[in-house]
């Protein structure tokens, strides 16, 4: 078991660190989780709004805050992609740039020159916010490619030094602002003569779609599931790794059921990342609530008793790197079987039970990842939602409890070894 862990750290940890490195997966990796503010406030409106409750919906609308409440949704939710754009190439071309809000604000532009208008001469919000992710993620990281090397091939106004930073800033970005705003005008103008008309017909109707059907599928998500609770295994963050492919694409469900729930339709996904997070990440990363329980309950060693006092307060709010490392789960084969499978094996459930409608579909409103899951559930889906995240915390229990005591009786064996060493030496 040595030789294969050994073998998989050798083979998979270059890659996973390489990938977690990346300069681009790590712009979109910051750039979602600036994002999460506006989402959370966005959706905070979008419950108010739509609360079960007839005096606080006729007090909304005679008041006008209906109105207001739902403004306040579009211009934060329903502009997640002009978010995302900006976010992108902020945090691309912070990595060469001093000043990276200009070229940023630049990307921006071009995202708006390729993105169509409506009839009355408008941008229409579909667009601008869930259904135009992917192609500010593609606008936003090719224009900060281009921006960065252009910069480096030196095709700009350079300016003393003498000159104010900020004003050589600009002047430096004016080569690139021109050549990039006339580039994304001809990219509008040609996708105005195909068939989709702009680059987010282009984008939705041939990648997005496909991808969201993959992304929809519950063993696609399990295998993304299964995949990072191994690189954390290793000792790599995990979510790190894979979010950034992972989030845009659960996201923008997220974002169509909130937009569904919204307008009283039906949720049109099951899958999203509040049903990842909700239903799989309960203590964190692997579900270790369930262990933390183990350890406070059935631990003979004074090793896990104490972890487990000392790590249930951060575990409940679902901050678990105390029991990855300090167990440790990393780089140890016997916890690796249930901190990968218990996560996998939640998801099937609560997709099987949703699947079945002993489960309501969530509505996909902004959460932190502090709150404990089973309150997260509690307004993404009500009362059932809550009974199954704690029935999820039962079952990581069990799972984890056999792995658990294997642990637990080496740790136990090797204090009772110490303690009869030194009674012995007292004698």
């Amino acid at each position: 078991m040595n030789k294969v862990m050994d073998l998989m750290q050798r083979k998979l940890e270059p890659i996973a660190a390489k990938m977690s490195s990346n300069r681009g997966i790590t712009a979109i990796s910051n750039a979602m989780m600036a994002l999460l503010p506006a989402i959370l406030v966005g959706s905070i409106f979008t419950i108010i709004t739509m609360l079960p409750i007839s005096e606080l919906s006729n007090f909304l609308a005679s008041s006008g805050l209906a109105k207001i409440f739902n403004i306040m949704t579009n211009c934060t939710v329903g502009l997640m992609a002009v978010a995302t754009v900006f976010a992108v190439a902020y945090y691309y071309i912070q990595e060469e740039i001093k000043a990276p809000v200009i070229p940023a604000l630049l990307a921006l532009s071009c995202f708006l020159i390729v993105t169509p208008l409506d009839e009355s001469g408008s941008i229409p919000f579909e667009n601008l916010g869930a259904r135009g992710m992917f192609s500010a993620l593609v606008v936003g990281l090719s224009f900060a490619w281009l921006y960065c090397l252009i910069i480096r091939k030196k095709l700009y106004i350079g300016l003393p030094d003498s000159v104010p930073p900020f004003v050589k800033s600009s002047f430096e970005s004016l080569v690139p602002s021109v050549f990039l705003v006339i580039l994304f005008g001809f990219i509008a103008w040609l996708f105005s003569l195909t068939e989709f008309m702009s680059i987010h017909g282009f984008i939705y109707t041939t990648l997005q779609r496909p991808l969201s059907m993959i992304g929809n599928n519950i063993f696609s998500l399990c295998l993304i599931v299964f995949i990072q609770q191994v690189i954390w295994c290793l000792g790599v963050h995990g979510g790190n790794v894979g979010n950034a492919f992972t989030n845009p694409v659960l996201l923008t469900f997220d974002a169509a059921n909130l937009a569904a729930f919204g307008e009283n339709a039906a949720l049109p996904y099951i899958i999203g990342k509040a049903f990842q997070v909700v239903y799989s990440t309960e203590g964190g990363q692997g579900a270790t609530l369930g262990l933390n329980i183990d350890m406070l309950l059935f631990s003979k060693s004074e090793k896990y008793k104490s972890l487990g006092k000392a790590t249930i307060g951060t575990s409940i709010f679902c901050v678990n790197e105390p029991i990855i490392f300090g167990f440790p789960i990393v780089l140890n084969p016997i916890m690796m079987i249930p901190f990968v499978f218990t996560p996998v094996l939640l998801l099937l459930l609560a997709y099987a039970f949703t699947s079945i409608n002993l489960l309501p579909r969530l509505i996909g409103a902004g959460f932190s990842y502090a709150f404990p899951r089973w309150l997260i559930g509690l307004y993404q889906g009500g009362v059932s939602v809550v009974l199954f995240c704690f029935a999820g915390i039962f079952i990581s229990a069990l799972i984890y409890y056999p792995f658990f005591k294997i642990q637990d009786n080496i740790a136990y064996k090797e204090e009772l070894k110490l303690k009869n060493k030194k009674e012995d030496g007292n004698l």
